[in-house]
Parts: structure tokens; sequence; C-alpha cells
């Protein structure tokens, strides 16, 4: 299945996700400037929702770069990227191999606390404040192209590479831009071009199944699948009734690269 952007004339779309929870999705052309920053701005007009789930994605490349947008308006789906971080993952054939993956942000620390400590217990003691559920923004890590590759780098020492995410609200967006192609100031790309196939997959999965060279089908621990049926709504639908609980959030795309400018 494949959804196209239609300009100047949007069309609103409704698309059933295929067992295999991918979807075949055209990406456009980058015609202007996109700041990676977390802010949803540069992408209005831009992103396609994700039927009840409360998700939003884009896709853009130019000649150089794929960028990527997730916006998150479910509290659900938002606390799971806080609480147990994000894996974006590339497959330069178009499916759904972990070949390189982007984990961030890399989750909940806990090495913060909220609050005063609570009240006394029975013994007269006072009981510690609860850990916050608190995201680390400072590092990065870069799984793959090897099968146990993995690097661990502080976001100032990341090249090539461009990420960001903020928080507003109980909603979050999250911004991505990758290199197509290796090069000097490029260590880590995505190992593709414009019109090639690309394939993309957002993870938010606990970190024990993050695995690279993996596909993005198996089961989850607890029994919970790696796949669900939904489908894309296009600009002016409805947004969706949201994850249901537990529901790991997962997404998995076939983007066919724009060959150039329209």
């Amino acid at each position: 299945m494949k959804i196209r952007f239609l300009i100047p004339v949007v069309i609103m779309i409704m698309i059933l996700l295929p067992s295999c929870g991918s979807v075949e999705i055209d990406s456009q052309w980058r015609t202007g400037e996109i700041v990676v920053d977390g802010k949803i701005s540069d992408w209005q007009g831009k992103l396609w929702e994700i039927k009840d789930s409360g998700l939003s994605v884009g896709v853009l490349n130019d000649e150089n770069s794929v960028f990527l947008c997730l916006r998150a308006a479910d509290l659900r789906a938002a606390a799971q990227v806080f609480r147990r971080g994000l894996v974006v993952w590339l497959d330069p054939k178009g499916g759904k191999d972990k070949v390189l993956g982007i984990h961030y942000p890399l989750g909940r620390d806990g090495s913060d606390f909220e609050g005063p400590p609570g009240n006394p217990d029975s013994a007269g003691q006072d009981v510690p404040a609860r850990p916050r559920t608190r995201a680390n923004l400072d590092e990065i890590e870069i799984l793959g192209p090897g099968r146990d590759e993995k690097a661990s780098l502080h976001i100032d020492e990341l090249k090539g590479i461009r990420v960001a995410v903020s928080r507003s609200g109980g909603m979050i967006v999250y911004e991505l831009a990758v290199p197509l192609v290796k090069g000097e100031n490029a260590p880590y790309a995505a190992q593709s071009g414009p019109g090639k196939t690309l394939g993309i997959g957002f993870d938010a999965a606990e970190p024990d199944v993050l695995m690279p060279g993996r596909g993005m089908g198996g089961r989850m621990p607890g029994g919970i699948g790696g796949s669900r049926r939904g489908g894309f709504q296009g600009r002016g639908g409805m947004m969706g009734r949201g994850f249901r609980q537990n529901q790991p959030l997962k997404i998995w795309l076939k983007v066919n690269l724009a060959p150039g400018p329209v």
C-alpha cells in the first residue's frame, strides 16, 4: 500500500496497515529550511496522522539528507518516548532490518527526585521521595551498522546526524536529519539516495529487544505483538483515540525518497 502527498490539493486518505505493520509512503523533496530543533513549525502541512494512535509522521529529503518528524499527541505515547527512549532504525534496502539505529532520547535515568520526602512510616522514618522520570537528552547511542556495534556519544560530539526532541503540554515533537551517504563529516549515514527506497522504523520498545540486524515483527515481552492494524489519515482528519494500555510505540515505514524537485 502507498500513500502519496497530493499538492496543492489535499485529499483525506485512510489506509489500513497490512498485518506486517508497515506502510509505504512517498517522501517529499525539501523545498524550505528545516531547522532540527524539536519544533513543529517547519512541518505544517507535511505530517500524516496515523489512525487510532495519536501519532503523526513526516518525511522529507534532498540530495544530501533525509528529514523525519514524529509528533505524539497521545499522553501515553509521549510518556513512552521519555520513559523508555526512542530508536529510529534505518534499512537502506527498504525492508525492516535494523541496520542503523539512532537511540535518542535514551529514556529515564532516575538520577533526580521529585518533591520532598513522603509521610513518616510506622517506625517514624521519612519515606524517600520517588525517583523522577527524566529523559537523558545529553547522550545518544548509535547502534550498528554491524550487529554488535554501538557507539555512545555526547550529543555535542555527534557529526552529520542532527536530532532534537521537545515536550510541551503532554505532546512531544521529535525531529531527525540523517545524511544519505557517509563522508568526512558524516560517519553514520542512511546509505541511500534520492529516488531510492528506505526502510524507517520508530521503536520505543524496551532496550533488551532493540537488536541491530533483526526485523521489527517479533513479539514483545509479556506477549504483546510487534504490529497492529491501523491506518494513515490525511490532514484534517480526526486524531486517534490513543494507544491501548501498555502497547509499545512501534511504526515501520517503507519510504520512497523523492528523486528531485517537482
